[in-house]
């Protein structure tokens, strides 16, 4: 699946821009998480379908990418990030 998208595993360490993640075990089963921004010492991500943001650790998001707990699906194009983007800013001014 890596070389499909051209990605190394050294990518894998931080969340690539527009990237699109399925988690695949735990508590957020079946969500997408795609990534919007980095604050502080948290990944921020736009969790579909629930259309809720989701805060993630940089620790966690490691760990989870080596544990197998979410794996990169896609690097989304450009108009569709663009519509997740503004979905996440509009529920960031909302909080």
């Amino acid at each position: 699946m890596l070389s499909f998208f051209n990605l190394k595993k050294t990518d894998l360490s931080s969340p690539r821009r527009r990237g699109a993640y399925a988690v695949v075990t735990g508590d957020y089963v079946g969500e997408f998480l795609v990534f919007m921004e980095s604050i502080n010492s948290e990944y921020m991500f736009l969790s579909l379908p629930k259309m809720i943001i989701r805060k993630v650790p940089l620790d966690a998001f490691k760990r989870g990418i080596k544990g197998k707990i979410i794996d990169l699906v896609k690097v989304l194009p450009s108009n569709v990030f663009t519509v997740c983007k503004a979905q996440y800013f509009k529920l960031k001014g909302n909080k």
